[in-house]
């Protein structure tokens, strides 16, 4: 433990900035039960890892205001059925209506902050005790918080792509242009508060004219742009999808944080990892496919938990 403390006094400490504040029903509430012990137990599995690996999903961002999906307030339990990559690709209208939501919503989702539990992994990650992150979100809140290993499984809404021509291009370029494109739909904040959802765009009366929104194609070759993000019934690109067995296969350990791991292609990771004998924690409010698994499991907030960590791994003698 002094050569951590060393570890971290060498490092640039990141300040935890204060984040956006948030209405209760967001997070998912706890189990009221004494912690204590769970957290102790979490403590020691991640200090014996030689190798932790860490698994994020949405229920790590809930705690800097952006929604996660499956939980009593989650935005698939208040029946929003997500755009599947077919209907993205083949259905115009179903464009339209997307870009709509997403203009209004975007700006929102982008001035969230990294919370206590993103900076904790960011300095746990520092200090050389969890290798790698993966994470199933789309927010880019880890890279905020200063982590650096992390592998965006389903992409990233700070992004879009041409499927046309795999031209990568910032989402912020683009959002200027949908906006100077559509002055009329741009909502003000106000407007939007309480219909965000957790892809980052926004519910819309659905009886709007949809069709008047406009949206540019692809400049170099006209082809349809999409968010660089993985869409519902389409399939990870194969080097993410190598690239994070890879990493679950030569981890000793994973914890699992905010998540269901209701997706397959997170779940599947896990499993790889059992098959490599790996040990497994779980840091979620509710059940996951992987109960099964976990030697240890944490019902509680992850920010509050994943700072108790860092402070007893940082401070104990």
């Amino acid at each position: 433990s002094m050569l951590l403390r060393s570890i971290f006094k060498k490092r640039k400490v990141l300040q935890w900035k204060s984040y956006r504040s948030i209405s209760s029903d967001i997070v998912p509430e706890a189990p009221m039960v004494d912690i204590d012990m769970d957290v102790e137990l979490l403590t020691r599995f991640v200090a014996e890892s030689k190798n932790l690996v860490v698994i994020t999903g949405a229920g790590i961002s809930t705690e800097s205001g952006l929604p996660d999906y499956r939980s009593p307030n989650g935005s698939y339990s208040k029946g929003h059925k997500p755009v599947t990559y077919r209907q993205f690709m083949t259905q115009s209208h179903v464009r339209h209506r997307y870009w709509a939501r997403s203009v209004n919503g975007f700006n929102w989702f982008v001035d969230a902050f990294p919370n206590q539990g993103h900076h904790a992994l960011a300095q746990l990650e520092g200090a050389g005790i969890v290798k790698h992150i993966i994470t199933q979100n789309v927010d880019r809140l880890h890279h905020k918080a200063g982590s650096e290993h992390v592998l965006e499984l389903h992409g990233s809404l700070a992004e879009v792509i041409c499927t046309g021509c795999n031209k990568v291009t910032s989402r912020l370029d683009y959002q200027k242009e949908l906006e100077e494109l559509n002055p009329e739909w741009i909502s003000s904040a106000a407007s939007i508060t309480g219909k965000t959802r957790s892809d980052g765009d926004v519910d819309l009366d659905p009886h709007l004219d949809f069709l008047s929104f406009k949206y540019n194609p692809c400049g170099a070759c006209g082809g349809i742009i999409k968010p660089n993000l993985v869409f519902f019934g389409e399939n990870l690109p194969k080097i993410t999808t190598e690239y994070s067995k890879e990493i679950v296969q030569q981890a000793d350990s994973v914890l699992v944080v905010g998540s269901s791991l209701m997706v397959f292609s997170a779940y599947r990771l896990v499993h790889f990892a059992v098959e490599g004998s790996a040990r497994v924690a779980l840091l979620n409010i509710g059940s996951t496919r992987a109960d099964k698994f976990a030697q240890i499991k944490v019902e509680a907030r992850c920010g509050q938990v994943l700072s108790q960590i860092y402070s007893k791994l940082v401070h104990s003698g």
